[in-house]
């Protein structure tokens, strides 16, 4: 007996291009979970590194000014979200602007202080008593204001 050869039938065809069709869907969403880890991952490094940074400036009496521009920055985030038409049902990227807000809220708030104490030193801005907390930290300008009002 000869051996016949048997016919590709259609349906081996399609069992073929939804085979082709799933292995690129499973392709495209490794590729997509590989971005994000990469993403959550780097959120995670910043986010330790401005909480070091948080740490050293509380241990100098910055707590009240950190905690100022925390609460601005996490205030502005949550505005942005309510007004906001579109949502992002990836939760991870979603969440983790709430978590950054607050933190660079606070080194802004840092930041600003800094700059306009540098701008005072050099003379562009004039001096004035309303703007001294940078260079002494909170808890020494109140003690020192406390301190005048006692004699």
């Amino acid at each position: 007996m000869s051996k016949l050869k048997k016919k590709p039938d259609q349906s081996d065809q399609y069992r073929a291009y939804l085979n082709q069709f799933l292995a690129d869907l499973y392709f495209a969403r490794i590729s997509n979970l590989t971005v994000q880890f990469n993403l959550l991952n780097k959120a995670v490094w910043l986010i330790l590194i401005g909480l070091l940074l948080i740490t050293s400036l509380v241990l100098n009496g910055y707590e009240l000014v950190l905690l100022a521009g925390a609460v601005g920055g996490l205030l502005s985030r949550l505005q942005r979200m309510l007004i906001s038409r579109k949502m992002y049902t990836d939760f991870s990227v979603y969440w983790f602007s709430l978590f950054f807000s607050p933190m660079v809220g606070a080194l802004a708030a840092w930041a600003g202080l800094l700059l306009v104490a540098m701008l005072q030193k050099s003379t562009v801005l004039p001096n004035s008593q309303t703007l001294p907390l940078l260079c002494w930290g909170w808890q020494s300008y109140l003690e020192s204001q406390n301190n005048s009002l006692i004699m």
